[in-house]
């Protein structure tokens, strides 16, 4: 007896065991056979069915979204570029993460500040915490300091484990000698109150080798808004342009810039071929160094200044510069305009110049939180010869500067209701266990980096190290020379 995979259901023209409905009188059958009928009905079933399910599941897509269909998504997909987001709802409490939803990886912003000293690590402290509390992305806070400066900024993280993204700090601690022994190389120095501390501004691209691009803000500065707004900013730069601070129009003398805040391409400063700081450790570093050759530009010249009241000129000397750093980076900003960009003064709001204006206000004052934009723009100070002074100012750092305070956040006129108190209340009364708005997933580690040294000290290592290798290397040769011919 055939197997019932060898007889076919039905046949035209032969008898069957059973009637069917087709059947006729005489033995005809209905049922036309077709070369259609065998070979091809199973694919076309199967190929109808394959339509109707990507119809059911291009409408699911479409009215439930993409997220609806992450649980069917292929394992794979977890081990691309990902990080998973945890969702709870009031009430339910999970330390699991939540892989039904996930989202590309955020960047992780870099934030280079400079600490030297107990004082100015407790001040600089309300700076980070300011930025993790308005921030929605991962941080990394690249923290030059002395070493008193460490334990202080490790017991505010310790008040907290669980940040909503992930923080991390790296301590880069530096001596003072260190500093102005580079400052010496670079034929720099300063008398300005700040000191070496704020000296090494020029040398954060040296101190920092792993970093590829920062945002530079001083310690007595606070955030008000998400710090990826800045951050941003590193895609609008033109090629060549390095650095970005704010100015009060290209014709600025020291005073009118500010290096309190600034967008550092890093890895642009360090090109060996055209260092940004000169070195007298490397002949090559001397020669084509920026800053040497801005130096050069000023004193060929009369290489006269305005002072810091602008009443007189004075001649410059890179190893008194005024205002210090400011002074450097003046200096190297009028003779190479093009590496540098305006940044906007939002991100200076500065208590030199009466925040140009931008305030609270007190309870009832007028212009409350209906101010128009156009009546902002007329009480908006200072900002004559700024780019942006026709535009509306958005407060996006507030500075506390030209205080004569070594902790600004303890100056009582600094808590009374004026300006900007109430935003100084909140963050340094902000607890940093409140920074506690995590799930667990992301994490908050500190790294102590040892052995901390100038990009111009490995420099010259890494030439002297090249030096030997050649020299071993052609004494090697004549060696096997000798022995050939013996």
């Amino acid at each position: 007896m055939p197997s019932t995979s060898d007889t076919p259901l039905m046949a035209s023209g032969s008898s069957s065991p059973s009637t069917s409905p087709y059947d006729l009188p005489g033995g005809r059958s209905e049922y036309r056979s077709s070369p259609w009928s065998h070979r091809w009905s199973r694919p076309l079933v199967f190929i109808a069915l394959l339509i109707l399910n990507n119809l059911a599941w291009s409408y699911l897509y479409t009215q439930s979204g993409p997220s609806s269909l992450a649980p069917y998504s292929h394992s794979q997909v977890q081990q691309q570029d990902v990080v998973p987001i945890a969702h709870s709802s009031p009430g339910h409490k999970t330390s699991k993460q939540n892989h039904a939803s996930l989202a590309p990886r955020l960047e992780t912003i870099e934030i280079s500040m400079v600490m030297i000293g107990a004082d100015s690590a407790t001040e600089g402290a309300m700076t980070i915490k300011s930025a993790i509390m308005h921030s929605s992305r991962p941080l990394s806070f690249r923290l030059v300091c002395s070493d008193d400066a460490v334990p202080i900024i490790k017991h505010k993280l310790s008040l907290f484990n669980r940040p909503a993204y992930s923080v991390d700090v790296a301590f880069y601690p530096i001596s003072l000698d260190a500093i102005k022994a580079r400052a010496d190389r670079a034929g720099v120095g300063t008398k300005y109150f700040a000191g070496m501390g704020g000296l090494v501004k020029v040398f954060l691209h040296e101190l920092l080798p792993g970093v590829d691009r920062a945002i530079f803000v001083d310690t007595d500065m606070l955030f008000v808004v998400d710090p990826v707004l800045l951050w941003n900013i590193f895609s609008t730069l033109k090629p060549g342009q390095i650095i970005a601070f704010p100015t009060l129009g290209p014709k600025s003398d020291a005073s009118r810039i500010c290096t309190c805040v600034m967008l550092l391409n890093l890895s642009a400063m360090r090109d060996y071929k055209r260092p940004f700081m000169s070195s007298t450790l490397l002949p090559s570093w001397s020669k084509n160094g920026i800053s040497g050759k801005a130096f050069e530009r000023a004193l060929s010249g009369d290489g006269l200044i305005p002072d810091a009241d602008r009443t007189k000129f004075l001649k410059f000397n890179p190893k008194e510069p005024l205002f210090g750093d400011q002074g450097i980076y003046h200096i190297i900003w009028t003779h190479f305009p093009e590496l540098f960009a305006h940044l906007s003064l939002r991100w200076d709001i500065t208590h030199c110049r009466n925040g140009y204006g931008l305030k609270l206000g007190r309870w009832q004052d007028e212009g409350g939180e209906e101010l128009s934009e156009t009546d902002q723009i007329k009480s908006q100070l200072y900002t004559e010869e700024a780019p942006e002074k026709h535009g509306q100012l958005l407060p996006g750092i507030l500075h506390f500067n030209c205080q004569g305070k070594p902790i600004v956040w303890e100056f009582d006129e600094n808590h009374v209701e004026n300006t900007w108190s109430s935003m100084i209340t909140t963050v340094t009364r902000y607890k940093w266990i409140w920074l506690n708005r995590g799930d667990g997933s992301a994490i908050l580690r500190n790294t102590v980096i040892q052995n901390v040294r100038f990009g111009d000290e490995r420099a010259a290592e890494e030439e002297r190290l090249s030096r030997l290798a050649l020299e071993e290397g052609g004494v090697g040769k004549r060696n096997k020379a000798r022995l050939d011919n013996s």
